[in-house]
Parts: structure tokens; sequence; C-alpha cells
């Protein structure tokens, strides 16, 4: 029994590193969630959105086949609109290999949804060229926003609005500028790529969508994540979260960073439904 205790430990030991490294950074989540949001329009009950960040193509188990995989699964849903918070590519990803984001966006040009692709970029996209990401992105249909916000509901409609912030490591947030663009009153979702700037953000954004964490990529039981690019720690790495009235939702993302892995953080699309 004492030998049979020993041998599971070892196979324990041997096997969570396996797991981490080949196995969890090649499968892929659909996250459904379902939120109210307020002042959301009662016409507008059920939007469905396409919610992905820090696709990091190239990465390793996360090459085109799984954008096409994204494209594929995205396709048997009804989605409204696709909204993106940055970092298509990589830089210095152990393992990786870098895939221009003219490649990714091709691909995701594909995805259908009624009302189009809007996205910010991440601090990879700046570090690799990021006005050549923009034009990559623009060239195929998405709208690119940096301190912008722009008006998405059909005519005679309640407005609902997309606001998206610069990034905050490499470019200039302007939160004011930004929100100046939106009328007083009306629905706002606000695209970040770090989720850092969520306490700045006001009451008045109906709902923040952030990335850039990947939730810490490895999760320990009962412990959380060891690492997760942000100054508020574990506080804002992944999913849904309400603050003094305000409403925060961090994926974790599809690709990998610095480490190849991913421990009890599986990469995910998600689906918001919004009413």
């Amino acid at each position: 029994m004492r030998y049979l205790k020993i041998i599971l430990i070892i196979f324990l030991i041997l096997l969570i590193p396996f797991w981490a490294i080949f196995i969890e950074p090649n499968t892929l989540l659909v996250n459904r969630v379902k939120m109210n949001i307020p002042n959301w329009p009662e016409n507008k009950k059920g939007y469905k959105i396409l919610f992905i960040g820090d696709l990091h193509t190239g990465s390793p188990f996360n090459y085109e086949d799984k954008i096409k995989r994204i494209v594929k699964l995205t396709n048997k849903e009804n989605i409204d609109i696709v909204l993106s918070v940055g970092d298509y590519v990589i830089y210095g990803v152990v393992g990786g290999k870098f895939i221009p984001t003219e490649i990714t966006a091709k691909i995701l040009s594909k995805i259908k949804s009624k009302q189009g692709f809007i996205t910010v970029l991440g601090n990879h996209d700046w570090w690799k060229g990021g006005f050549k990401a923009k034009k990559a992105l623009e060239e195929n249909g998405f709208i690119v926003l940096e301190n912008e916000a722009i008006n998405i509901a059909h005519k005679n409609e309640k407005p609902i609005w997309i606001a998206g912030l610069a990034d905050n490591t490499e470019r200039i947030v302007d939160i004011d500028k930004t929100l100046k663009q939106v009328k007083s009153g009306e629905p706002v979702i606000m695209l970040t790529h770090e989720p850092d700037t969520f306490p700045q953000i006001p009451n008045s954004v109906s709902l923040t969508l952030a990335g850039h964490t990947h939730g810490g990529q490895i999760r320990l039981p009962f412990i959380g994540s060891i690492f997760t690019a942000s100054i508020y720690g574990d506080k804002y790495a992944k999913g849904y979260i309400v603050e003094n009235g305000k409403r925060l939702f961090v994926t974790t993302g599809v690709g990998t960073s610095i480490l190849p892995a991913r421990f009890l953080c599986p990469p995910e699309i998600v689906i918001l439904e919004l009413k």
C-alpha cells in the first residue's frame, strides 16, 4: 500500500505538468453568460455578444486551426456582434511562432454577426507594430477603437454605444474623451484591454469588457492564480465582477503568453446574452 501511494504521488507530479503544457492549452471552452444590464433596451433582450480576447495566435497549440475552430463554433450561434479586447499576436512566448495579424484577421472575418466586429488593440499588438495591426483588421472589415465610441443601434432605435479605450501600457488612456462622445443616460459597453482601468470607469458605463490577465493562466486549488499581470493581483483576474454598482467581465482569453501553459484556467470564448 505504501509503494502504491508513492507511485500515485509520482504519477500526479508528472501528470500535472503534462496536462498544463500539452492538454489544457489545446482545449477551447465556450463560456455562456447571461446578465442584466441597467437601462438596456427592452427590444434588445437576449442580445448576443461573442466576446474574445488574447488570441495570441502563434502560441503553442494556438495556430490558424484553432482560430478556424472559433469561427466554426461561433457560426452555429445567432450572434448580434463580436467584441474583442486585443492581443492578436504573440511576443516572446516560449515555443511560439509569430503569426501576423493579417492572417488572423482574414480568418476571423468569416464570423457571421449581424453588427460586425469591434475591437481595441492590446500591448502585444503594439509591441509588434500596432498601426500595421490596425490596418490589417480594418482591411478585413473590423472597427478598431482607441479612445472612441460609436452608436451601433439601427435608425429609430434607442442608442447602444460601444466604446474602446487605448492600451493602458503602451498608449494613453482617455476615459473622459471617450465618454464625451456618448449621450448621457444611454447604455454603453466599454472595451479595455487591461482590467486595471476598471476602478476609474464611471458608473454611467453599463458593462466593461477586458482581458490581458489570461485568468492567471495557472491557477492552484485554494490559492488562485500565481501571476495575473495586474496591479490588483487576482481581484480582476477573470469572470463576472460587480463592484460599487459597476459591472466588469474579464475573459481568460484563448492563447498563452510567456509560459506556454494553462492549469485550471482553460482557453475560452464567451457568449454574453444581455437583458
